[in-house]
């Protein structure tokens, strides 16, 4: 969630250029995140890990994360912190 703030804070500031930058480099995880069927765990679990959340528990009818999906959100993220896309 800070980026997409990061992103209009920048819009709104005339950084277009340094907007766009930071749009293109969160993409990937942006699109790991809206998965139909599966986004909403993934962000709660993100937010949880952020410590937005106190659990990332979903309720029914949303689906959980299973295992693959868990170390493939762990894969992405890692990716992300190693490229600066989360700072």
């Amino acid at each position: 969630m800070e980026i997409l703030v990061r992103i209009v804070s920048l819009f709104r500031a005339g950084k277009i250029d340094d907007a766009a930058e930071v749009l293109y480099g969160a993409v990937p995880l942006m699109r790991f995140e809206f998965q139909e069927g599966i986004g909403m765990a993934i962000r709660k679990e993100v937010l949880y890990r952020r410590g937005a959340l106190a659990s990332p528990t979903t309720r029914p009818p949303a689906a959980a994360l299973d295992t693959t999906t868990r170390e493939a959100l762990d894969r992405v993220l890692a990716w992300a912190d190693r490229c600066g896309r989360l700072s």
